[in-house]
């Protein structure tokens, strides 16, 4: 099918399918990909994708490698507890704060909802995912924690994708933890938001650690 869709430029459509295609790599998988091959694939011409790798890059996604073309590097698991260790950081602080300021979170249920929507779509459910938290971290009113976490959006959504496609139900499991999340928010339950937090994220790195990854049904390729 098509990358071009109705009010979309070619960069866009582009860069949003190059980003579906990383973002469900194996996260424990390096690899190379081939401009051309996703060029065919999405069904546009080179110079979109060209545009949507380079987007890729500046987003810390991928990396160029001189002479071998365009690399997807290997997470590995202290990478992930890195990435934790900083979201349970930043997230214990942000929802003690919202929920000491009584944020609104009728868009936090609003997300709950599209994400119902979406459990057969494992990237647009896990970036309403980082929606979800990020809204909350913007609830902290600290800029500058926001900007952290915001650094820290791509390699979540990839880690995140593999969370719902390796471990059965997990989507299930992530709105049930989210809607925890917001009752406790929106009642000024400080101690049950932050316990809501720690046990979601505990369940997805715990989801992560879980899986076996296998083969990509995709293009990438390795050139080594």
């Amino acid at each position: 099918m098509s990358a071009e869709t109705a009010g979309t430029t070619a960069a866009d459509t582009a860069y949003d399918w190059v980003l579906r295609y990383v973002a469900a790599l194996p996260w424990d998988e390096d690899a190379f990909l081939n401009e051309k091959q996703l060029a065919e694939q999405a069904q546009v011409s080179r110079t979109p994708i060209r545009e949507a790798l380079l987007r890729l890059e500046v987003d810390g996604l991928i990396r160029r490698v001189p002479y071998r073309g365009t690399y997807v590097p290997a997470m590995s698991q202290r990478d992930i507890d890195s990435i934790f260790e900083a979201r349970g950081l930043i997230e214990d602080w942000a929802v003690e704060r919202a929920t000491e300021l009584r944020s609104d979170c009728g868009p936090l249920f609003e997300l709950i909802d599209e994400q119902r929507a979406l459990t057969d779509d494992p990237v647009a459910f896990n970036s309403l995912d980082l929606k979800f938290h990020g809204h909350i971290v913007g609830a902290g009113r600290n800029p500058i924690l926001a900007d952290l976490y915001r650094s820290l959006r791509n390699r979540q959504l990839r880690l995140g994708v593999w969370a719902v496609m390796i471990r059965e139900n997990r989507t299930a499991s992530v709105i049930d933890e989210h809607l925890a999340i917001a009752t406790a928010i929106d009642a000024g339950d400080v101690d049950a938001a932050v316990t809501a937090v720690r046990t979601h994220l505990g369940s997805t790195i715990a989801a992560i650690r879980s899986g076996a990854t296998g083969p990509h049904p995709g293009l990438a390729t390795r050139t080594d």
